[in-house]
């Protein structure tokens, strides 16, 4: 049985959310039946059980999630809330987030031949948590990043395929923030900091990371009409 499990990740506000609804509909167009967790965790605050996704056929996804782990780490780790959390703390919370998530839900699902579609994975990990050392002036490396339990799951049963959108001029990104609503802004969604990870997105070295485990890239330029 072929597993699909595709991630879209990227800068904050370069349209991953435009991509998602576009396969989304493409797939509702074929009579595909999916679920949102996101509407899931926000009506029962929890992850679903196996039998309650069996008869789906795609699931969407996000990271963080938005319940246990997850909530905590939007509402608290990275939110705009003038308290500071280490890079390597908030790297073992995504992590933690991240391991839960795949063996409570998206490798079940992977094994019932159900289509997983993502917002980020641990590629914002690797990105947003070495920039986030560096700003707070220590050193927190990719393999340090990598050898969280969590992300090292990840990576060893890994999406088939990560789709990167790109842009050439981060202003845009911040416009496209700073025009939407949006009750969990991160502390990450400022220009500054976003200029920084557009090199790491784009970097050979995160390509060939991500290849060597087996995992497809696809970037998509952001900065043409929708």
């Amino acid at each position: 049985m072929k597993k699909i499990f595709v991630v879209i990740d990227g800068l904050d506000g370069i349209g991953k959310g435009e991509i998602e609804s576009a396969i989304k509909n493409y797939e509702e167009q074929k009579g595909t039946n999916i679920l949102d967790l996101k509407d899931f965790w926000k009506e029962y605050h929890r992850h679903p059980e196996i039998h309650e996704i069996e008869n789906y056929n795609m699931l969407i996804s996000a990271e963080p999630t938005r319940t246990w782990i997850g909530a905590s780490i939007r509402e608290e780790i990275t939110a705009d809330n003038r308290r500071s959390y280490s890079a390597l703390s908030t790297a073992h919370a995504f992590a933690l987030d991240r391991l839960v998530l795949m063996r409570r839900v998206i490798l079940p699902a992977l094994e019932k031949g159900i289509k997983i579609l993502q917002s980020r994975s641990v590629v914002s990990s690797l990105v947003y948590q070495q920039i986030q050392s560096r700003e707070q002036s220590t050193i927190l490396t990719a393999e340090e990043i990598m050898s969280l339990e969590g992300n090292k799951f990840q990576l060893e049963n890994g999406p088939s395929l990560i789709i990167i959108p790109t842009i050439n001029n981060v202003e845009e990104v911040i416009k496209r923030l700073t025009s939407r609503i949006k009750n969990d802004r991160s502390a990450f969604e400022n220009m500054e900091f976003q200029k920084k990870l557009k090199p790491l997105y784009e970097s050979q070295w995160l390509k060939n990371l991500l290849e060597s485990n087996n995992i497809k890239v696809q970037y998509l330029d952001a900065g043409i009409s929708l």
